[in-house]
């Protein structure tokens, strides 16, 4: 049984989280949308666990560089 990818999609456009969804959903992906807010991905990412992140550089509370530091930090 080959493991399906899970991709975690956090925007502020809601259209565009539910296009890339779409398109990642019918090649056979796995995916949530968060809410574009740093402290949220966060917390999604460690629920959620996902192989892939699609986000933007700049967000609410906490960037990018941000998220990474945290989640290498719970994983420690």
């Amino acid at each position: 049984m080959e493991k399906k990818i899970k991709v975690l999609i956090s925007d502020d456009e809601e259209e565009f989280c539910r296009s890339c969804a779409d398109a990642l959903t019918s090649k056979g992906f796995i995916t949530a949308i968060a809410n574009k807010d740093g402290r949220e991905l966060v917390d999604s990412i460690l629920i959620r666990k996902p192989d892939i992140v699609l986000c933007n550089a700049f967000m609410p509370n906490i960037d990018m560089i941000g998220v990474i530091k945290q989640i290498g930090r719970a994983h420690v």
